[in-house]
């Protein structure tokens, strides 16, 4: 007979857990959508967390312009991350709700960063819909 046991280690005195209240990879523009977040402590008590920063970073694919091994010029398709805006967050020591923004479509990741600029937490989630412009083929970029 076999055993396995499983064990989440983390450096911090707590960690911030997550749940949505349905799929995140497919969210319809301006759908409401929330996630319920939970800061537990190493007693896995809940315990409230100040000094955090919540963060969007809307993640999009360019066209690069990219000189291969050969010498040749090809574009090629390069992830890219912008912040969209950051505000200060408090958690209680209790669930909270918090409201994604489904008035673009897109992929998004919510990020909460803590004082020390570590990611403390992070939120893949995508909106699908009319796309408010800037396809892969009107942004591009220059890589020498």
């Amino acid at each position: 007979m076999r055993q396995a046991t499983t064990c989440l280690v983390s450096p911090h005195e707590s960690v911030i857990g997550w749940k949505s209240d349905g799929n995140l990879g497919f969210i319809a523009k301006d759908a409401g959508r929330t996630v319920n977040l939970i800061a537990v402590g190493r007693d896995l008590k809940p315990l409230e967390i100040t000094g955090l920063r919540r963060r969007l970073i809307e993640i999009r694919q360019v066209a690069v312009l990219t000189k291969l091994d050969n010498g040749n010029y090809a574009y090629v398709s390069t992830r890219k991350e912008r912040a969209l805006n950051e505000e200060p967050l408090a958690l209680p020591a209790a669930e909270t709700a918090v409201s994604l923004p489904t008035d673009k479509a897109g992929d998004f990741r919510l990020e909460l960063v803590d004082d020390a600029k570590e990611i403390r937490c992070a939120i893949p989630f995508t909106v699908v819909g009319k796309a408010d412009g800037g396809t892969i083929e009107r942004e591009a970029e220059l890589r020498l």
